[in-house]
């Protein structure tokens, strides 16, 4: 089943120092601001250093969602690598380990050689650079599962199409090839300390199995070799592979089965594992039992569990804004909030400092974390026992929570970041009418964004009762699942009113050329190439956003989507430019959802209703104001066009896109990268209303902007 002959597998064994060629450097690295641990100053003197990312996910088509590129992903990692390096006393990089899921798809040459030519480039003299494969490496070479062929030789199906013996030989020939290795497994010895890469060859996600006998028989005789080289047995041995042993560091529950058996008659393993996507800023990342375990992350998007969540405490969800909000399903759709590796130091006494960097914020994060006791698992620190002794967190003793909004059937509360006692992963957030608990809701602190994490996170409540007093309860809870101290504040929602309000979404263009929701104040950021621009209207005695066809501003939609099922009006006023192509003005349609477009000189509401869209549509107008709005009323979608009445489609539905292309672009469409089919024009008004609106309203709206 493997493609390895036995004078390979021989020279697999072969326990060697290396020395790495020097590399033509294509780019000179731009460093990072000198760390705040720089070395020998606070009396850490490494003898080793190596870097240790997973999951680039690297893209033949160089795209991931919201400006995140692989490849600048990718060069990041090496530049901030060096810069780091280079400024400590001792200042090699003796390694650059990349455990699985280099690439997205394997693609031979756009992604697998594209990858392998970038590292042999930029790897200078002195550093080792290893990659091991991943489940992605192996979709290129998949069997087809309705060709003949495959039927004919395994009538009765195989377990992952993918990972056929004829796949996993294709896929270890295309790594050879790219690499330059003689094998997909090796042993390597770098200044003193064993190194052991092994490839995944199996995909048996039902019973846990990623890894053959084979496989396995190889990784015990390369343990034994590697221990037989020191007596102490408390140098540690690196073992690196994509999917880690089942049980141990956050994100291995779907782990191998038999993989942790062997690595737990070593002490002195650690042992580095990727695939999980799980957050490096979790304690849980860091695990030791009989050995130690240190989850990668990714450099991509993450999945991340929500401590506490009775369903989500241990699988990933995908995070949708910055916020707070999240989505369960593929965490492929999430936002690309991966970025974070490990820089690994040892001293000559084999204490370990394990040096977090952040490639988002371009910065160190928190302090290093020492690992004092590898190979002796009764001084073990990184144990469960951490629970325990963990603090909770807690709110500070001045902070607040505020209403932002408040509908008839909905409302937006601001959450304070819980700055005290431990950090914060997520809030539950409990909705009681008078004393009885309504609901339970989680929000994440996002604590994963490092730097990043922001000031404060939103609580949208929908589908709640007209005119009735609500309390919400919010609790910080940590990593651990530890609940801090509360705050609670109480609202009540309104009525219905006559003269109805944009209580969804206001935009408002400001002097200083930004753009903001003005129901909540929160700025809303560009998207596409450049930005939109503003400019006061003398006509209309007020700022407009001005569009080049280019970018567009966005808004995002995640916990919006569940209030607007019943009914809601959206509302446009634009000054389109002619064209005959097919621009987007205000629309949120990436395989569903909705939004204003044009579509042969006729303007277009399209609206999902789960399975087509409904298009009602009427002449549009150009290089003159045009209000526009649609209704959705639960039946029916109307659009009026300057107050009129155009056309009306039966609909009873509304289908929303998947998570990372859930937001509007005002100026333009969604997609899930960095938005599509931008408009030249402008634009005055964008609003979303809560309510559905009358013709008599919508007359009225169109006969206020004229006077």
């Amino acid at each position: 089943m493997k493609s390895k002959n036995t004078m390979i597998r021989l020279l697999s064994l072969l326990l060697v120092t290396l020395t790495v060629m020097s590399m033509l450097v294509a780019c000179k690295p731009d460093t990072p601001d000198t760390p705040d641990t720089p070395g020998s100053t606070d009396g850490f003197n490494p003898v080793v250093r190596f870097a240790v990312a997973s999951d680039l996910h690297l893209r033949d088509d160089n795209k991931g969602a919201y400006d995140f590129e692989t490849r600048d992903r990718l060069a990041a990692l090496y530049n901030t690598a060096y810069g780091y390096s280079e400024k400590q006393s001792y200042a090699k990089l003796d390694g650059v380990f990349l455990v699985g899921d280099f690439t997205q798809n394997g693609y031979d040459d756009e992604e697998m050689k594209d990858f392998f030519n970038y590292v042999k480039e930029n790897t200078k003299d002195g550093t080792v650079s290893k990659s091991i494969l991943g489940n992605h490496e192996f979709y290129e070479t998949a069997s087809d599962k309705n060709s003949q062929e495959y039927k004919d030789k395994y009538p009765n199906g195989f377990y992952d199409h993918r990972y056929t013996p004829e796949s996993i030989a294709g896929t270890y020939a295309n790594f050879l090839k790219y690499s330059g290795n003689k094998s997909v497994d090796e042993h390597i010895v770098i200044n003193g300390y064993h190194f052991i890469f092994m490839a995944m060859d199996l995909y048996k996600k039902s019973s846990y199995e990623y890894y053959s006998d084979d496989q396995l028989d190889w990784l015990r005789e390369q343990l034994q070799a590697a221990a037989a080289d020191d007596a102490t047995g408390k140098k540690p041995i690196f073992v690196f592979q994509h999917i880690g042993a089942k049980g141990t560091a956050l994100g291995t529950g779907g782990g191998d089965k038999n993989l942790g058996a062997i690595l737990s008659e070593y002490p002195q393993v650690v042992d580095f594992c990727g695939h999980s996507h799980s957050p490096l800023t979790d304690p849980r990342s860091i695990w030791q039992g009989d050995y130690t375990v240190l989850n990668t992350g990714s450099l991509a998007y993450l999945g991340i569990p929500i401590a506490g969540h009775p369903t989500y405490n241990a699988s990933g969800v995908a995070a949708t804004d910055q916020f707070g909000g999240w989505a369960t399903g593929d965490i492929e759709n999430s936002l690309r909030t991966g970025g974070m590796y490990y820089i690994i130091e040892l001293d000559a006494n084999n204490v370990m400092r394990v040096v977090i960097y952040d490639l988002v914020n371009n910065q160190v994060y928190g302090e290093p974390i020492i690992i004092d006791s590898v190979g002796q698992p009764d001084k073990f620190t990184f144990t469960d026992d951490r629970k325990r002794a963990a603090e909770k967190p807690a709110f500070a003793e001045d902070a607040k929570m505020e209403v932002l909004t408040v509908g008839e059937t909905y409302a937006t509360i601001k959450i304070p970041q819980a700055t005290a006692g431990a950090t914060t992963q997520n809030y539950r957030c409990d909705v009681y009418i008078g004393n009885s608990k309504k609901d339970s809701i989680y929000r994440l602190s996002g604590s994963y964004l490092g730097a990043g994490m922001p000031d404060f996170v939103t609580l949208p409540l929908t589908g709640l009762r007209r005119g009735t007093t609500y309390t919400v309860k919010v609790s910080p809870v940590s990593d651990w699942a530890k609940v801090g101290g509360l705050l609670e504040i109480s609202f009540t929602t309104k009525t219905a009113a006559d003269d109805p309000s944009p209580d969804y979404f206001s935009i408002r263009f400001n002097e200083d050329g930004t753009a903001i929701n003005a129901n909540t104040t929160m700025a809303l950021d560009a998207i596409g190439k450049g930005a939109p621009k503003v400019e006061f209207d003398d006509d209309l005695k007020q700022y407009v956003g001005v569009f080049d066809g280019k970018s567009g501003f966005r808004f995002p939609m995640y916990h919006n989507y569940a209030s607007l099922e019943d009914g809601f009006t959206m509302e446009c006023y634009v000054n389109l430019e002619y064209t005959t192509t097919t621009p987007c003005l205000m629309s949120n349609q990436h395989s569903a959802g909705f939004g204003f477009e044009l579509v042969d000189g006729n303007i277009v509401y399209y609206h999902h209703n789960g399975s087509s869209w409904i298009k009602p549509s009427a002449p549009m107008s150009f290089n003159r104001w045009v209000h526009l709005v649609s209704v959705f009323d639960g039946s029916t979608v109307k659009l009026y066009v300057d107050g009129e009445l155009k056309s009306t489609k039966t609909c009873n539905k509304l289908s929303i896109p998947s998570a990372a292309a859930q937001y509007l672009v005002i100026g333009g469409d969604a997609n899930q990268y960095e938005g599509q089919f931008f408009m030249s024009g402008k634009i005055a008004v964008a609003n979303i209303y809560s309510d559905v609106l009358t013709v008599t309203q919508v007359n009225a709206l169109y006969n206020a902007l004229l006077d």
